[in-house]
C-alpha cells in the first residue's frame, strides 16, 4: 500500500485560512532543493499564493540545506536575501 500527500490542496487550505484571519505577508520556511517533497510543497505554496492574488516575494522564504553531521540529520536554514 502507498499513499501520497495532497501538497496543493493542503497548501491552498493553509494560505486561505491565514489570509482569512488577517495575515498579509506569508512566507515559506523549508525550501530544500535536495528534498523532492520540499520542492513540491514550495511549488504548491506559490500556486496557492497566485490563486489567492498574493504577491510572491522571494525574501519572505527560507532556504534550507539538509546535512548529516554528528550522527544526526538536520536542516540548516538561511533566509533568502532581497536586493533593492
Amino acid at each position: 500500500m502507498s499513499f501520497r500527500l495532497d501538497d496543493r490542496g493542503g497548501m491552498d487550505l493553509v494560505v486561505s485560512r491565514l489570509l482569512s484571519i488577517g495575515y498579509k505577508r506569508l512566507g515559506f520556511f523549508g525550501l530544500c532543493p535536495e528534498m523532492t517533497w520540499s520542492c513540491s510543497r514550495f511549488g504548491a505554496f506559490v500556486e496557492a499564493m497566485v490563486r489567492h492574488g498574493q504577491e510572491i516575494r522571494l525574501c519572505e522564504h527560507c532556504r534550507c540545506h539538509f546535512c548529516r553531521g554528528a550522527g544526526r540529520d538536520r536542516f540548516l536554514g538561511k533566509r533568502i536575501a532581497c536586493e533593492g
